[in-house]
């Protein structure tokens, strides 16, 4: 372990100086600490730009420092199309020969979202401490330098699909919700967090979430999920994961414990608590539509106190108990007889 952890910040270097494609872009002016601005060079201004997660090295007190952000904005300047004298030949000849597309400069805003020193065998997390010089070449993030800034971490990341634009895999964290136990693999938030995944129809969501669900397995030992799935697509375990992968199968290859149930087929209630089949009866909509015209909540509350008696004191004879009933729809009938009387004439 030591050993790995010495070559960390040397991976990705290796990884970095390892590259032989062309830079994006160089540092430019003006920048700041939070925004730095790059000049998109000649070679790369018909790439596309806009959201690629890109990366910079920069010197700060000796140390290299590895600064990841994102192109949040491009500008194109051509100040020959900016001069009002040329103004008319444009609108003549649509162009300026030698000088529109040639002249162009493409200048590109980078949003700073993470920084590590490699200082350390292990890098750190930093905050850029001064602006970065003029000049330094800017790079697409690409899989092997990810690869090589996670690799202390493989084990609890999960890939949730591909950084916006490009295809690089988009690593995600997912910690239990208590500390982080000594000794343990199992890394803790020590807190809870509530996650909303939110989009039209076809947009991801449920793939989303079950990546989601990948990334939370990995703490067995610390967490269980449970999963309510009203339209049955997680319990049929279809279209969940690319390539036609099942969940079920990543689940348990993590070490998890995976079982599924139907509701109304599965699970049963205790056979000797009255009260909560009483609840079910009021909560499902059975006593008002069994016991029209109930439509007040204090007379549904008071036919659910009565048929919880009933069943109660057929319960006194040691024959019946809810989980043993063969015939269901017999017994609903016995309460509806019980409740329920015809008058006539």
């Amino acid at each position: 372990m030591e050993n790995q952890e010495k070559n960390i910040s040397k991976l990705i270097l290796e990884a970095i100086n390892s590259r032989s494609d062309t830079a994006i872009g160089i540092t430019g002016s003006p920048s700041t600490t939070l925004d730095i601005t790059i000049d998109i060079k000649e070679e790369s201004k018909h790439e596309r730009a806009l959201g690629q997660m890109v990366y910079v090295v920069l010197e700060e007190d000796g140390n290299n420092i590895l600064v990841i952000g994102q192109i949040i904005s491009i500008e194109t300047k051509n100040r020959w199309h900016e001069d009002p004298s040329f103004k008319g030949v444009i609108k003549r000849h649509d162009k300026l020969p030698h000088l529109s597309g040639t002249a162009d400069n493409r200048i590109a805003t980078i949003s700073v979202q993470a920084c590590y020193t490699l200082k350390q065998s292990d890098p750190e997390g930093y905050i850029l401490g001064t602006s970065p010089s003029t000049g330094e070449q800017v790079q697409k993030m690409n899989n092997d330098v990810m690869e090589a800034i996670m690799k202390n971490h493989e084990k609890h990341i999960t890939y949730m699909g591909k950084v916006y634009g490009t295809d690089v895999n988009l690593p995600f964290w997912f910690k239990h919700f208590g500390k982080t136990q000594e000794g343990s693999d199992e890394k803790g938030a020590g807190d809870a967090f509530h996650l909303g995944v939110f989009g039209k129809t076809g947009s991801g969501k449920s793939v989303t979430a079950a990546f989601m669900l990948l990334g939370y397995s990995k703490n067995k030992n610390n967490l269980s999920i449970l999963v309510l799935d009203p339209q049955g697509q997680f319990f049929l375990d279809q279209e969940l994961l690319p390539g036609k992968q099942k969940l079920k199968d990543k689940i348990e290859a993590i070490g998890m414990k995976y079982e599924k149930y139907k509701i109304l087929e599965d699970i049963c209630l205790p056979g000797d608590n009255h009260e909560l089949f009483g609840e079910l009866l009021a909560n499902n909509g059975f006593i008002k539509d069994a016991f029209r015209p109930i439509y007040t909540e204090e007379k549904v509350e008071t036919a659910k106190d009565a048929i919880v008696r009933y069943l109660i004191g057929r319960s006194n004879k040691g024959s019946f108990n809810l989980n043993s009933i063969s015939d269901k729809k017999r017994l609903l009938k016995d309460m509806l007889t019980r409740f329920v009387t015809l008058k006539t004439g």
